[in-house]
């Protein structure tokens, strides 16, 4: 039996065919020759000129570039995969994709803080390198007096030493 058409079934060899039409539950029948058995039990048809002129229709060019394109779409579906399988597929991507933008958002956050934290140690190095600048100029007169006091007491100045 090749295929069930609505209320009919197609066989390839009329012995298959009688016997599904005439024995046990009876079934309306054809054979791939055109010939018909009904549920009554008579049989009608087979290929006469009429028929075959009608076969012809689907030559063989035609049936074998259909046949080939049948296979090429089944080599896609099974590439595919079935459909639990591509909804399980699909169901990893959406998670590792929602995962990527966690990361995203949390290194965008963490980057906003590094560069928050960078302004505020450039502002905090110009600051110190302004009061360094500040304290410059006092620092040569501390060791000018240091120097002086230095000659006059006849001892040893902490601060010049230190330096």
């Amino acid at each position: 039996v090749l295929y069930a058409v609505g209320n009919t079934l197609v066989c390839d060899k009329l012995d298959e065919a009688k016997t599904l039409s005439w024995s046990g539950e009876r079934y309306k029948v054809v054979t791939v020759d055109g010939i018909l058995l009904t549920k009554s039990g008579t049989m009608t048809g087979g290929v006469s000129g009429g028929m075959e002129a009608r076969s012809n229709k689907w030559d063989d060019s035609r049936i074998e570039s259909l046949k080939k394109k049948k296979s090429k779409l089944e080599a896609e579906m099974s590439e595919l995969g079935s459909p639990r399988e591509l909804q399980r597929k699909e169901l990893a991507v959406s998670e590792k994709i929602t995962g990527l933008e966690k990361k995203l958002h949390y290194s965008n956050v963490e980057q906003n803080n590094l560069k928050e934290k960078l302004h505020k140690l450039a502002s905090e190095k110009r600051n110190i390198e302004k009061e360094i600048d500040h304290l410059e100029p006092g620092k040569e007169e501390v060791i000018y007096t240091c120097v002086q006091l230095l000659f006059k007491s006849g001892s040893k100045c902490h601060l010049c030493t230190s330096h």
